[in-house]
């Protein structure tokens, strides 16, 4: 059969029918309490969903009087879903996340709408020059509507061209935005029909928002006022610019703000205290056979007797490859609680060299030793070593206190025999989770080695040679630990890549627009900048005279963005269980770097009219 596509979320290389699946690997078909299937319906044509997740709230309720369900619930997911707005314990891959795709569109959109208003703004700043021109038209015999349908025309030619270049731009840039996003290999929008259909609806938004409001206000001028040059100093156009202006401040230091706060967020993770440390480990994956497990006595000693080495440790799984890999259990509670709970904890087996490896703090009691080898298997005198998050579920006050109480445990008992401190197994943007550590001495799993700093690759080439004297028949499947961490920032910082270049765009086109806006502003004072350098002014005079407007318009933006980007910010920090303190600067910089773009914009137009010969300033018309 084909490989699975890109868009669905169960990837599989091979498949098991379900008969054999219950009879070569025990599990138990009539297991209401595990969450090892998923179970996949097709509803009818004319079932509504809403109306089926209904009827599984009352099929979990028959099932709880026949104790095949106690505390755990059957729930409906929509297939089509599942990608953007499932985030369920044991997804079968990392999805992705609706808020941040719905941001990025909104960030797209405030782009377009910059373009938009530079657009409307150069125009309608640009108005006395048409002014004449559709004066002379008018006087000629041209309708208002023949001038709205030229200068729609126009507009509409604008924006086909545009259309045709953003095409173009994008089928050049794809391989680079695959890459950066993380898209898979061979993504293409230009197959699908709705990329064109969303084209084109832009492009119509697009000439309606850019175009019409140009068209309405330039052909309604009446001829003899538009002949006289007036337009540019009424109050309507002078507002109308003002306002424009306004906005498209706003929407920059809006993103400015957003992009500082991206990029220090995702930094701030990178530097959080794991509570493990993960440097100069590698990880090596189990053989496989059952032998395994007599030779990996020889293989740690071989591994240790390297003055490279500094410690080799066992353990089901590791911390990098997320909680997914862990297993899970509902229901363990102390022995003696008044209250039974059901949270759900995360289980993993490690041997005795495991806390100490990963540099994980004990609190609390004692770690796994070998003369008292606590086995997985032994249901008698089974001993725990918990995390702070697992004794703050139970109602344990102190590490100290925890020590030597008695869990109920699948039936049997269970000692706490240690505490150690929460650690990341995921991220820091994820909270703790509980965790229960249980001894086992087998090599079934993975095996950490902690290298001295040195050469990696000099590292790996020892790791494998000393796998393959001990595991001949096996294949040596390794993983740096910090890069398996790392794999974990990929989506945060894909996030901040495609946000800043948005951003960057945004700012770009509000540079230009800014630009065209001095320009036209320092054109039509060049008479008035000549006479003023004439009687004594300095281009310091003239500077602050022609960029005092602009940067009350500036800080009105500031005034109106900082309270919008702030409620905005916190949202989306809301996300993170480790984030960043929201403070003064983060909104101080942004505000001041949009102020000095207006400034080097403004006073590079002014230094250069005012060091003009005042005689050509004078003779400006």
């Amino acid at each position: 059969m084909p490989d699975s596509p890109a868009n669905t979320h169960l990837k599989f290389d091979m498949l098991v029918s379900y008969p054999t699946m219950l009879s070569d690997f025990g599990e138990w078909e009539n297991n209401w309490n595990n969450n090892n299937t998923y179970t996949y319906l097709q509803l009818t044509e004319n079932a509504h969903y809403e109306g089926f997740t209904k009827s599984l709230a009352a099929f979990s309720d028959r099932l709880i009087p026949e104790k095949k369900l106690t505390n755990d619930r059957v729930i409906g997911q929509k297939i089509g879903d599942i990608h953007l707005y499932s985030h369920k314990t044991f997804e079968t891959e990392p999805n992705g996340e609706a808020r941040s795709v719905y941001f990025l569109l909104g960030v797209a959109f405030l782009v377009l709408l910059t373009a938009f208003v530079n657009y409307v703004n150069l125009t309608t700043s640009n108005a006395l020059d048409r002014a004449r021109e559709i004066g002379m038209r008018k006087v000629v015999g041209s309708t208002q509507g023949q001038i709205k349908a030229q200068i729609f025309t126009e507009t509409v030619l604008i924006n086909l061209v545009a259309g045709v270049l953003a095409v173009g731009l994008v089928s050049t840039l794809l391989p680079v935005f695959i890459e950066v996003s993380g898209l898979p290999e061979g993504f293409t929008v230009f197959r699908d029909v709705f990329f064109w259909e969303s084209l084109g609806a832009f492009l119509l938004l697009s000439i309606l928002l850019s175009g019409f409001y140009p068209a309405f206000v330039l052909s309604a001028f009446d001829p003899v006022t538009v002949l006289k040059g007036n337009f540019s100093r009424s109050t309507k156009g002078t507002l109308l610019r003002k306002s424009l202006v306004v906005f498209q401040f706003t929407i920059t230091l809006i993103l400015l703000v957003q992009t500082f706060a991206v990029y220090w967020q995702v930094n701030f993770l990178r530097n959080q205290n794991l509570g493990v440390t993960i440097d100069h480990t590698l990880v090596v994956k189990a053989p496989v056979g059952n032998e395994a497990r007599q030779d990996y006595g020889a293989f740690r000693q071989m591994l240790l007797n390297q003055s490279q080495v500094k410690a080799v440790s066992l353990s089901s799984t590791v911390p990098g490859l997320g909680s997914t890999q862990m297993g899970s259990t509902t229901g363990i509670n102390l022995s003696d609680a008044a209250k039974k709970t059901s949270y759900n904890y995360y289980l993993t087996r490690i041997d005795t060299s495991f806390i100490g490896l990963m540099g994980i703090k004990l609190l609390a009691g004692k770690n796994f030793d070998i003369t008292t080898r606590p086995g997985f298997s032994d249901t008698t005198n089974r001993q725990l070593i918990v995390n702070e998050e697992t004794i703050r579920l139970w109602g344990i006050p102190t590490p100290a206190e925890a020590i030597g109480k008695r869990v109920d445990l699948w039936g049997n008992k269970a000692t706490i025999r240690g505490v150690v401190s929460n650690y990341h197994y995921e991220s820091p943007k994820a909270v703790y989770i509980p965790i229960i550590h249980m001894y086992s001495p087998n090599f079934d799993s993975f095996a950490s080695v902690k290298f001295a700093s040195g050469n990696a690759s000099e590292q790996l080439a020892l790791l494998k040679k000393v796998y393959q004297a001990n595991f001949p028949y096996s294949p040596f499947s390794y993983f740096f630990m910090d890069s398996e961490y790392d794999k974990q920032y990929k989506a945060d910082e894909r996030f901040q890549q495609v946000f800043g270049a948005l951003t960057g765009f945004a700012i770009l086109i509000s540079c230009l627009g800014l630009f065209g806006l001095a320009t036209f502003t320092v054109a039509k004072r060049t008479k008035e900048i000549g006479i003023r350098k004439v009687i004594g002014a300095s281009t310091a005079n003239l500077m602050i005279l022609l960029s005092k407007e602009f940067i009350r318009t500036v800080l009105l933006s500031i005034c109106i963005g900082i309270p919008i980007t702030y409620f905005l910010v916190k949202n989306w920090l809301a996300n993170y269980a480790v984030r960043i303190e929201l403070s003064w600067w983060l909104f101080a910089v942004p505000a001041l770097l949009v102020m000095c773009l207006v400034l080097v914009s403004i006073g590079s137009k002014t230094i250069a009219t005012a060091l003009m010969n005042p005689v050509k300033s004078l003779r400006s018309d």
